[in-house]
C-alpha cells in the first residue's frame, strides 16, 4: 500500500487496526498502538501458519 492510500485508509478508519492522531492537527502523524498491531500480526500469522502446515504435510 502506498503512503497516500495508507493515509486515506487511516483517515477513514479502514485499516485493520485502530489509528489515532496524538495531537489535534491534520499534520500530526497517524499512530498505531503497538499492542493492537501485535494482536493483528499474531492472528494473521496463526492463520497462515496453519495453511503452511497443511501444504507441508505437518498436520
Amino acid at each position: 500500500m502506498c503512503e497516500k492510500r495508507a493515509k486515506l485508509a487511516a483517515a477513514s478508519q479502514k485499516l485493520p487496526v485502530p489509528v489515532v492522531r496524538t495531537m489535534n492537527s491534520q499534520k500530526s502523524p497517524w499512530m498505531v498502538k503497538i499492542s493492537d498491531l501485535a494482536v493483528y500480526i499474531d492472528a494473521r500469522h496463526e492463520r497462515y501458519r496453519k495453511t503452511w502446515e497443511k501444504v507441508q504435510g505437518v498436520i
